[in-house]
């Protein structure tokens, strides 16, 4: 999935009335999504619980922090895989930013 289908799948959702909205959104894989493709996923900020990026290794520290800084409610972050965000510096400002709310934090580098 490249950064313009999440782009698209992000524009086209509506939450119905009532709805709680998206909680859990996983992208494993997703080699080709950048932080641009992540900046989308500002419209899931309110509800968002759960983000997997495992294996998303085009994403960079400073779009994982922006996501962290507007999803206040995100508790669950994986980064399976995503060796260029799991230098110590990084993870330590990642889960700064995250603060208290993050209650899982997968950081599994993979054999």
């Amino acid at each position: 999935l490249p950064d313009s289908g999440l782009v698209e799948l992000m524009t086209q959702w509506r939450p119905r009335p009532h709805s709680r909205g998206i909680r859990t959104v996983a992208l494993t894989h997703c080699t080709a999504i950048t932080d641009m493709g992540l900046v989308s996923l500002r419209s899931t900020a309110a509800s968002l619980l759960e983000l997997d990026v495992s294996h998303c290794v085009s994403l960079t520290v400073g779009g994982m922090l922006n996501i962290l800084e507007e999803c206040n409610h995100l508790s669950r972050l994986s980064l399976f895989g995503c060796t260029p965000l799991l230098m110590d510096s990084s993870v330590c400002d990642m889960a700064r930013t995250a603060g208290a709310r993050l209650k899982a934090l997968d950081c599994g580098l993979p054999a």
